[in-house]
């Protein structure tokens, strides 16, 4: 038998060809669905932190009575808003297509701090207390995740600068209503609808998006240098010290980010330089340096300015309560009951609610244990951040990475952004896009 090469075989079967599958795409991308987001989100935060008349109020704050009577019964609009904000979050997970997986550490950090913070009605000086801002957290959990888990980085940054021109355009229209927008005048701070302090911090938020989009190079971001400067211009009347620094070094951390290291050391040395000229020349003119830096840091606001403007006494005192509880602390933010209202604010001759510190006011709320708990996972945060941008090249996770530096900076003189507002929870949803362990 002769065998041929050129003998037929049977044919090879033929396997079935199918299309790849389409990458998933965050359903943030519709319009309709950020537009949704926006008004329920902000119409909840404008129903939990905003008053129409802060401009005309005393000290644009409450009274002590006035905290006292805010902790003990709230309303029934702000306990829906946050209901309104889980309602979005668990919406946004039933409709999202985006990848479920998640990063290892991150992950485990955010529900270690979690579980930490719900022990905490253990061990609560007012349990019932406790219990209420527990649920507050669930939601304002629920919503961040929903979010961020939901919405690409670059939403993250849209998200941020229509929440921040709405604010603004509220807050501006609030004041010229009460007739109390007065810019000219030499102790008019910027306030809307908020403390001038928080709306410096809504200002923030609308700063960094915007420059983070700026950057961004996709069609029409040029735009978004108007927004940028409109921002930082409001930050400035505000008159908020704390703030306005911890702003330019959150930009300087998302701008950073992008630039090489070339690029990096270029600043630096031109800084130094550019600093240097001007220093030899103020020198020169017979100009007081140290009266003119003490005004341009004081913003105008010189009073109080021996004590950092009044907080010292606060500190003290609370440090007082700190060693009482330090390492369990005094349950999830329910050290400020009516009693220990009236006791530090009698004390330090000044109605508040807050140790304008976030440090000292995470290590009240959950004790040493807690603070480093919460540390640790803004730690994981940021090296996921940079991590991620490497990956992506997206100036995008920028907003992180300095929302991440402004609440480091800022939280040594305020504690705003440990709270439920609309900073915070940002800054929150970054954190839960970053569990994420894939990058759009």
């Amino acid at each position: 038998m002769r065998w041929s090469l050129t003998a037929r075989r049977p044919p090879l079967p033929v396997e079935e060809v199918r299309p790849a599958p389409a990458k998933a795409t965050p359903v943030a991308a519709s319009w309709a669905v950020m537009m949704l987001t926006v008004v329920v989100v902000m119409g909840a935060f404008f129903a939990i932190d905003h008053d129409y008349n802060t401009s005309t109020h005393e000290g644009y704050t409450s009274t002590a009575a006035e905290f006292e009577k805010m902790v003990t019964g709230g309303n029934i609009l702000r306990r829906f808003a946050f209901f309104g904000i889980a309602g979005v979050g668990i919406w946004l997970l039933s409709i999202s297509v985006a990848p479920r997986s998640s990063s290892g550490l991150l992950t485990m950090a955010l529900a270690i701090t979690a579980g930490w913070a719900a022990c905490s009605w253990i061990w609560s000086i007012d349990p019932e207390m406790t219990q209420r801002r527990l649920i507050v957290l669930g939601c304002v959990l629920v919503g961040a995740f929903g979010i961020g888990r939901s919405f690409s980085p670059r939403d993250l940054c849209r998200l941020g600068v229509a929440a921040g021109l709405a604010t603004l355009a509220v807050g501006v229209f609030a004041e010229l209503s009460l007739g109390s927008f007065k810019p000219w005048s030499g102790d008019y701070r910027f306030a809307g609808t908020l403390h001038p302090n928080t709306q410096a911090m809504y200002l923030a938020v609308l700063t960094l998006s915007s420059f983070c989009l700026a950057r961004s190079g996709e069609a029409g971001s040029s735009r978004y240098w108007l927004i940028f400067f409109l921002a930082l211009g409001f930050l400035v009347l505000t008159r908020s010290r704390t703030a306005t620094a911890a702003t330019l070094l959150g930009v300087a951390a998302a701008g950073t980010l992008q630039a090489s290291w070339q690029a990096r050391i270029i600043v630096v040395l031109g800084a130094v330089v550019v600093g240097a000229m001007v220093l030899v020349g103020v020198l020169a003119s017979g100009i007081d340096l140290a009266r003119e830096m003490q005004q341009a840091v004081l913003m105008g606001r010189e009073e109080q300015s021996e004590s950092l403007t009044g907080r010292l006494p606060i500190w003290m005192e609370v440090v007082d309560h700190i060693s009482k509880r330090p390492l369990q602390g005094h349950g999830y933010d329910t050290f400020w009951t009516p009693d220990n209202i009236d006791i530090v604010s009698s004390r330090v001759q000044w109605g508040l609610r807050e140790s304008h510190n976030a440090y000292l006011e995470m290590t009240l709320s959950l004790g040493l244990i807690g603070l480093g708990l919460v540390l640790s996972c803004i730690a994981l945060g940021m090296v996921r951040a940079v991590a991620q941008f490497q990956a992506t090249k997206d100036p995008a996770y920028g907003l992180m990475a300095g929302l991440i530096v402004f609440g480091l900076a800022g939280g040594l003189l305020e504690s705003g952004m440990i709270f439920p507002q609309w900073p915070g929870f940002l800054a929150l949803c970054g954190l839960m896009h970053l569990t994420r362990t894939s990058a759009e």
